[in-house]
């Protein structure tokens, strides 16, 4: 599965966004964070808690400092609309999931543990003061890729994850560009058919916000 990891940037209006968003979601069980899935019914938060669940479980076995620093960081786990599969929404200690990604039955517990080490990382750097900006993003995202390929290489049976993550090392600075992440959303926002027509109303004001931010910053 490509895995397109979120941006982690701490911007003001996507944070006042993210948690309005978080409020309007219902809570999940899931011990040592505050989680909520948007738009939900009860199998299907039902089926979260489970795979969260799991996938926390193996961070507590083979990557208790990365699951503590997981709780200190993003202590709020919300399941939710967005372009990417996950997003660090630092300013927010969130950390958002693809609904339908954490949903999917293809998704299994270990890719799930690496997407939230993934963005834990990226939760970790940005408190040590550096920043998600165009010119460093490849660099901040090599680092989110290292930490994913060094707690899976701890489990059992993940050699096939451990390739797939391998692979995004190799991405180019153009393919973390503003221009080709913008193009990325969009194009995912067009193709979500009956879903895109509420995904759309939630994902896109994000999406413009950052782009109209960019053309007035330059």
């Amino acid at each position: 599965m490509t895995r397109h990891h979120g941006d982690a940037s701490s911007k003001p209006s996507p944070q006042r966004f993210h948690r309005l968003l978080f409020r309007l979601s219902s809570r999940i069980p899931v011990q040592g964070f505050d989680a909520r899935a948007f738009l939900s019914d009860l199998e299907e938060r039902t089926q979260i808690a489970a795979k969260l669940a799991a996938a926390l479980g193996l961070l507590e076995q083979h990557a208790t400092t990365r699951l503590a620093a997981l709780r200190r960081d993003l202590p709020r786990l919300l399941i939710g609309p967005t372009h990417d599969l996950a997003q660090c929404i630092y300013g927010a200690s969130m950390c958002l999931l693809r609904f339908e990604y954490v949903l999917d039955p293809r998704t299994t517990p270990t890719q799930l543990a690496m997407t939230l080490v993934h963005e834990g990382t990226h939760a970790r750097l940005l408190r040590a003061g550096f920043p998600y900006r165009e010119r460093l993003r490849r660099r901040v995202e090599r680092l989110c890729v290292l930490a994913e390929i060094i707690f899976a290489s701890r489990l059992p049976d993940a050699e096939a994850e451990v390739q797939e993550a391998e692979k995004r090392l190799d991405l180019s600075d153009e393919y973390w560009s503003d221009l080709a992440q913008d193009r990325r959303a969009h194009n995912l926002l067009w193709q979500r058919g009956l879903l895109g027509k509420v995904g759309y109303c939630i994902v896109w004001p994000v999406v413009y916000l950052r782009a109209l931010r960019r053309r007035r910053a330059a």
